[in-house]
Order: structure tokens, then C-alpha cells, then sequence
């Protein structure tokens, strides 16, 4: 094991402590939390060093949260969301457009700038659920079969972003950078190297309670 796959595995542990140490002190803090939903759009990319070009991938993002009280202009803000992720690039054989569609889970420390603005950062956890490599060159059989086993599984990293708030309805945007690299067979490495997700978010939430 090299000491970067070794410092991210480290990495992941942490995530996973901290946000276990939450449920707890959550739960026991419930009764006073708001919720609702959320969506918006997304502009995902992977930064491969491998390619001759990248564009970002557009897509979306739709879920709920919730956000819960923890001292004066400080709460919690756990989430699940649907989000697509991925980018296209293109290489000297052609192109590919990789689709990754997750579910992610965000725990955020919520900074309550005021009666109108909130900051938030903290880690967030994701599944695969599906992806997608659209490849339109010549690339060889094994990359033209690529598929959702050649990605890892699970993705984690950190969030941060800025919301502004009006009433019930609140306008954000967030950046998210992941520290798992996607590539989970050496048949993806070879295209995508230790590329990891990286996702900037504009989006629209509605308070229901």
C-alpha cells in the first residue's frame, strides 16, 4: 500500500468516526429541528491528468435536509441527496463522458450568520448507485466495456458553502471535493489515474417545518 492510498484510508476512517459520534447528540436534539427539501444544479468534474481535455458535467441535485439546533447561531445540518457527478474528457484515442450518480450524505456544521446567512462545512459520505462511460473512440474492448464495477463503491470528502436565506425559501451554493480516488480496477486507472470527484452546487431549499 503507497502512502497516498494509506492517507486516504485514514482520511475515511475519520469521516466515519465523526459522523458516527453525531447520531447521538442528534437524536437527542430532534424535537426542536427544522426540515425540507432541496435541489439545484450541479457542475461535477474529476480533474484526470491523463486527458488532452475536460469539460465539466452539468447536472442536478434533489433531496432533503434538515437542520438542528445546537447552541445559539450554531445547528447541524444533516442531509440525503441525489446527485450526478462525473465529467467528460477526452483523450488522443477520443472521447469518454463519464455519468456517476450518487447518493450522498452530508453532515454540515451550520454557521448562522445573522438572521439571514449561514455558512456550512463539514464531511460528507456517498454510494454509487449507477454510472455510465459513454466511450466514442478507440479505446480497445476492455475500456468499451467499462462499468460500475471498475468504480469504487463509496465516495467521501468534505463541504463547504454559503446560503442566504428568505423566510421559508433559502438560495446557496456549495463546493464539494472528494478524497477517494474513482477508479477502483487497473482497467479504469488507466483512463482515469487517482482522479477523485469535485462538485460546485447552486441551489434552492423550502423549510416545511
Amino acid at each position: 500500500m503507497n502512502d497516498i492510498n494509506y492517507k486516504k484510508k485514514t482520511i475515511v476512517r475519520t469521516i466515519i468516526l465523526l459522523m458516527c459520534g453525531m447520531i447521538v447528540p442528534i437524536s437527542l436534539m430532534a424535537q426542536d429541528m427544522e426540515w425540507g427539501i432541496k435541489g439545484g444544479i450541479n457542475f461535477s468534474n474529476l480533474f484526470i491528468e491523463q486527458t488532452d481535455d475536460e469539460s465539466a458535467r452539468t447536472g442536478f441535485h434533489a433531496g432533503f435536509y434538515s437542520k438542528i439546533p445546537v447552541a445559539t447561531n450554531f445547528a447541524i445540518q444533516p442531509e440525503l441527496m441525489f446527485n450526478t457527478k462525473g465529467a467528460d474528457a477526452e483523450y488522443a484515442s477520443g472521447q469518454i463522458d463519464y455519468n456517476l450518480n450518487y447518493i450522498d450524505v452530508p453532515v454540515l456544521a451550520d454557521f448562522q450568520l445573522g438572521p439571514t446567512a449561514d455558512l456550512l462545512i463539514g464531511p460528507y459520505v456517498g454510494v454509487l448507485l449507477g454510472s455510465v462511460a459513454e466511450v466514442d473512440g478507440n479505446f480497445g474492448d476492455e475500456l468499451v466495456e467499462i462499468s460500475r464495477d471498475d468504480f469504487a463503491p463509496v465516495d467521501f470528502g468534505f463541504s463547504a458553502g454559503f446560503a442566504l436565506n428568505f423566510n421559508a425559501l433559502s438560495v446557496g451554493t456549495r463546493y464539494s471535493l472528494g478524497v477517494v480516488q474513482v477508479a477502483k480496477t487497473e482497467t479504469a486507472e488507466t483512463i482515469l489515474g487517482s482522479a477523485s470527484n469535485s462538485l460546485a452546487q447552486v441551489y434552492l431549499s423550502y423549510r416545511i417545518r
